[in-house]
């Protein structure tokens, strides 16, 4: 552990840790997106749930609740990530990071404390465990935190399978909130020759948050700029550009998000390389937008609510 934290970890057959920092850092401060294809950091059910089962814990003893902060989510989701693709244990990264140098650098400007565990399968398990050490209790009941990151990670094959890490913050400043519907696009591979297939998939999870929404699908062309776009669920699709999203259409308009839903979508799309594509880098994306909110010709971070990136190469 680095100075001004403290740590223990209990030897069982699933493994807890936690620090806590006790001095102030200084912030960083992330710039506007500006593309229309741009990847975020969006909660799974299972983090949320984590969330949840925290600030029942805080309602119990009095204490405000904790709001999501998708830069705490960021910041946990690589560390358990880190933790469960390497194969270890420990608050000290892979490459050497701290906890708040992690927080610092996913953009949040006052990290406070993070608790680690492998192995539990269940958010409800997880907390339990938590909440019976009293290292990991005093992180989730601080009264000076207000935001809270959740990630978990699996990998076949290592040690413990699933790892846990959970990120506070006592920023009195805006929490970057995580949006009311995430989406997730996946490939069966990330590189192609002449007669592979290529098989996408789409998911799109709502949590029952006001509003509507546009789905955009499509793939950016290895010029960078040409769009093949998906005009409808019937697979027709028009060539537009990255520059100029004034003409494009959306693959489905309008969806209510006033009622939680999960739609996946296996095997959206299947193709098979012919080898008279360019070769070189294709980025396929899903985009939940603000409903008409591409007509001025421009795309900011308020016109987009969440976007899922899978970039994939052709070598002929």
């Amino acid at each position: 552990m680095h100075g001004g934290n403290r740590g223990e970890k209990l030897m069982q057959p699933t493994r807890l840790r936690f620090t806590i920092l006790t001095t102030a850092l200084a912030g960083i401060v992330l710039g506007p997106v500006s593309s229309a294809v741009f990847a975020q950091v969006c909660p799974t059910s299972a983090e949320r749930e984590v969330a949840a089962l925290f600030n029942q814990e805080r309602a119990f003893a009095g204490l405000p609740p904790l709001t999501i902060d998708v830069r705490l989510v960021q910041s946990a989701r690589e560390h358990s990530q880190d933790m469960a693709i390497n194969d270890f244990f420990s608050h000290v990264g892979s490459n050497g990071s701290t906890f708040d140098q992690r927080i610092l650098a996913a953009g949040y400007p006052s990290p406070r404390s993070e608790n680690i565990a492998a192995g539990y399968s269940t958010p409800a398990s997880l907390v339990a465990a938590w909440m019976a050490s009293s290292g990991h209790q005093a992180n989730i009941l601080d009264g000076t935190a207000r935001h809270v990151g959740i990630g978990y990670a699996f990998q076949a094959g290592s040690t413990y399978g699933r790892y846990w890490t959970a990120n506070l913050g006592r920023s009195s400043g805006t929490a970057q909130l995580a949006p009311g519907v995430c989406v997730a696009l996946w490939t069966n591979a990330i590189g192609f020759s002449t007669g592979d297939p290529l098989s996408v998939s789409l998911q799109a999870v709502n949590f029952g948050n006001p509003g509507s929404a546009d789905f955009y699908f499509g793939v950016v062309l290895p010029d960078g700029n040409t769009v093949l776009l998906f005009t409808n669920m019937a697979f027709q699709r028009s060539r537009v550009t990255a520059s100029d999203v004034t003409n494009w259409t959306p693959l489905v308009a309008g969806v209510s998000l006033a009622t939680p839903f999960t739609a996946n979508r296996p095997d959206f799309m299947s193709y098979e390389w012919a080898g008279h594509e360019p070769s070189g880098s294709y980025t396929l994306f899903l985009t939940a937008a603000v409903p008409g909110s591409f007509s001025d010709g421009t795309v900011d971070e308020g016109d987009i609510i969440h976007s899922s990136t899978e970039t994939i190469t052709f070598v002929p």
